[in-house]
């Protein structure tokens, strides 16, 4: 018989792989909406111009937060920052269902998930220069882009085959459960640095 035995992944290991689900769920809820809009605007007969603003506003958000990312990764660590990112984003597209009859709400919701995401990026970069040994960093950096890929991938996939509400709940629930795996994870963390 065979002895297999599964190691517990590396401390370098287990970054790469939170990071790169985090980016997972990134580029799948930035998908969303574009793919989204058409039943919607079938839906709810929203003009060219106002479709416009709905899938352009995550870039109001998303264009500034890049500099408040890494700045609040300096001032408030890297581990913080990126639940604080995966949270914003991840309720910001959970609750579109809920206000796109709305469309200044949805637009302002809209920004909060460009903010969310693009504080996110520059916080990884963050963490992966404080937690990643330099020969490691390539592979960490290799795992995020297609941790991205797959996220298209699979909301490409997903979410035209159901309803258009569907891909909103599935991913913002993924990101909550990450959040909630991330802080159970922060607060051990927490407490093993209090010990010491």
């Amino acid at each position: 018989m065979y002895n297999i035995r599964l190691r517990k992944p590396s401390k370098a290991m287990q970054v790469m792989l939170l990071c790169s689900m985090a980016n997972l769920i990134n580029a799948a809820d930035r998908v969303i909406m574009p793919l989204a809009i058409v039943p919607l605007h079938q839906e709810y007969e929203w003009s060219l111009q106002w479709q416009g603003w709905i899938l352009s506003a995550f870039a109001f958000g998303y264009m500034p937060s890049q500099i408040i990312g890494g700045n609040a990764a300096v001032r408030f660590g890297g581990k913080r920052t990126l639940l604080f990112s995966v949270l914003i984003w991840s309720l910001s597209t959970f609750i579109t269902p809920f206000v796109v009859s709305s469309i200044p709400i949805l637009i302002v919701t809209r920004v909060l998930l460009g903010l969310g995401e693009g504080i996110g990026l520059p916080t990884v970069f963050h963490i992966f220069a404080h937690h990643i040994p330099p020969e490691l960093r390539s592979r960490a950096f290799a795992y995020l882009v297609a941790g991205g890929s797959v996220g298209q991938v699979v909301a490409s996939v997903l979410c035209p085959a159901f309803h258009w509400s569907v891909g909103f709940f599935f991913f913002g629930i993924l990101g909550f459960l990450w959040v909630r795996e991330r802080k159970e994870r922060l607060s051990s963390w927490f407490l093993w640095v209090r010990q010491r």
